[in-house]
């Protein structure tokens, strides 16, 4: 059984090693990130109230959490690493562990479109479908009135796209930072996510 090392990237000066996420865009929002964390992450919050600070700490808190999740365990197997959908380096899957302190490289953006669902009503969605069976594989059946729709995404390699109470940030930071597609399969980012 073939074992894969972590690999930690960190930027050294000039410019920073930022996120390549390679997932498919699903919905394009415009966006003009006018605010700011203190930790420096921009966002653009369409006008609605956003608490900067919460995302600073779900940041920090994932930030912190993997790198001692990894640093317990720099490894994973190869058949788990293709399972979880890891991006590959030459061929080979490994999964990629960035700085996340490097905050220049992702920033969020809360649409004003997300709706409450209907048939789960503290679930914040965004309206976009998102295929049955992932839904199905939750234990949720699907209805013309209650369809399968995204809670999150990733647009244009480096922007999180969240409604207000940011419920999957953190799962979504995990994939850009880590290279992983299905970050709830990997054990070492388990761990760290809600």
């Amino acid at each position: 059984m073939k074992n894969l090392l972590v690999l930690f990237l960190v930027g050294c000066g000039g410019d920073p090693v930022c996120y390549h996420n390679n997932y498919q865009t699903l919905k394009r929002y415009p966006v003009n990130f006018t605010q700011m964390t203190s930790m420096g992450i921009g966002v653009d919050s369409t006008g609605q109230k956003v608490d900067l600070a919460i995302i600073d700490r779900l940041t920090s808190q994932l930030d912190i959490c993997l790198e001692k999740s990894f640093k317990a365990n720099p490894t994973i197997t190869s058949e788990l690493a293709k399972k979880a959908d890891c991006r590959t380096d030459v061929g080979v899957p490994r999964v990629r562990f960035d700085n996340i302190y490097i905050k220049t490289c992702f920033k969020v953006k809360v649409p004003n479109d997300w709706e409450y669902s209907k048939c789960y009503p503290e679930e914040q969605l965004l309206p976009i479908s998102a295929p049955d069976a992932l839904c199905e594989a939750k234990g949720l059946h699907p209805t013309p009135e209650c369809p399968c729709r995204w809670r999150v995404e990733t647009q244009d390699d480096y922007i999180i796209v969240s409604p207000p109470n940011l419920k999957l940030f953190k799962a979504e930071l995990a994939r850009m930072v880590t290279g992983c597609n299905n970050v709830w399969i990997v054990p070492q980012i388990i761990a760290c996510l809600p």
